[in-house]
Order: C-alpha cells, then sequence, then structure tokens
C-alpha cells in the first residue's frame, strides 16, 4: 500500500510539472517505463567479509516516470523517478541456519545526458541517485549515488507520442551513505519498455 501510494503521488506530480513546462522554448517529452528480470545481482565490491552473510539476488522489477529536455539537435538531458523493489536471498554466516528472502525498496532519481544519433538510437549516461526506505535487514542499506548506461531505440507513434526500448545497466550506491561490514550492492540490469509525450 506505502508503495502504490508512493507511485501515484510520483505520477500526480509529473502531470503538475507538465503542466508548468509546457510553454518552455526547448522540446520536453515526459512519459513512464518499466522493467522486469527474474535475476538481480549483488555484488560485493571488496569480496567477502568475515562475519557477514552471503546474499544473492533473485527478482525485480521497477516503475516510474522519465522526463526528456532537449539542448540541442544531438543532446537531451533525462530524468525521472523510479521505484526498485528487489527480492534478494539471504544465507546466514551461522552453520546450519535456513536461507530466507528479503525485499529491498529503492526509489531512484537518474540524472543524465542523452547523445541522440539520428532520429530513432541514443545513449544515455550519468549519475544515479538512490534512496533506499526497506526495513533494516542483512542487504547494506543502498542509499548513495551511483552510475546509469543506457541504450536504447525509440519509435514515434505520432507527432506527439513515442514509444521506447533501451538496456540499461544501473550500478547503484557505489559511493554510499551507509558505512559497515556488510558491501554488498545492487547490480540492476534489465530492458525498460515506455512511452514517452512531447509537450
Amino acid at each position: 500500500m506505502k508503495n502504490l501510494l508512493v507511485i501515484c503521488l510520483i505520477f500526480q506530480s509529473v502531470a503538475l510539472f507538465g503542466q508548468e513546462v509546457s510553454t518552455a522554448k526547448h522540446k520536453v517529452k515526459i512519459g513512464a517505463g518499466f522493467s522486469y528480470f527474474p535475476v538481480t545481482e549483488v555484488m560485493r565490491y571488496l569480496g567477502r567479509d568475515e562475519g557477514v552473510p552471503e546474499i544473492d539476488g533473485k527478482a525485480f522489477y521497477s516503475a516510474g516516470i522519465t522526463g526528456v529536455f532537449s539542448l540541442k539537435k544531438n543532446l537531451s538531458m533525462a530524468s525521472g523517478v523510479f521505484l526498485s523493489q528487489y527480492r534478494v536471498k539471504v544465507d546466514p554466516y551461522e552453520l546450519n541456519q535456513p536461507n530466507f528472502n528479503e525485499n529491498i525498496s529503492v526509489l531512484y532519481v537518474p540524472l543524465s545526458l542523452r547523445f541522440n544519433f539520428g532520429k530513432h538510437v541514443y545513449f544515455s549516461t550519468g549519475l544515479l541517485f538512490g534512496f533506499d526506505f526497506s526495513n533494516p535487514g542483512e542487504l547494506k542499506n543502498q542509499t548513495g549515488i551511483g552510475m546509469i548506461l543506457s541504450p536504447g531505440v525509440s519509435f514515434d507513434c505520432s507527432d506527439k507520442i513515442s514509444f521506447f526500448l533501451n538496456p540499461y545497466l544501473n550500478l547503484p550506491s557505489m559511493v554510499s551513505f551507509n558505512y559497515g561490514l556488510n558491501n554488498d550492492r545492487i547490480l540492476e540490469a534489465s530492458i525498460r519498455l515506455g512511452f514517452l509525450y512531447q509537450l
């Protein structure tokens, strides 16, 4: 229920934002995207720590809104807000303890430059700000600053509406705001489907 409320507030905020920028000089597009993958990865940057459980990624999905603001003919700025839900498997460090699952919720705000190659192909890269609001668990809090890499293609359906498909790699929390023994980081790789509407 809490996550549904967050998504509803995001879409309402974008609708209000779109009304304010509709008279802007540069082209502005807003839209929504969704991605799902049956497996996600959990990286350990510094190797396995003594006394820390083994954590493996399982399924995840991500949904949210996005905006693209043209700067030049072949250069745009992209941002948005995405809520990602992860499920991870925890293998306790202690012997004879059963495995169990944990659910992780992270709100991401990407800020990237989008390089357009022709009309349909583009590549985006930039910063990824993550805010982990999950209940405390075995996986280290994922709040921090990371990086996003994302090629993509878009297809125009009309003068105003286009659909996009982009494989992407999120490297969240490369600079972590939380410190401790557990240095696990979520690695998110999937394909996002969505649409954009030009204001």
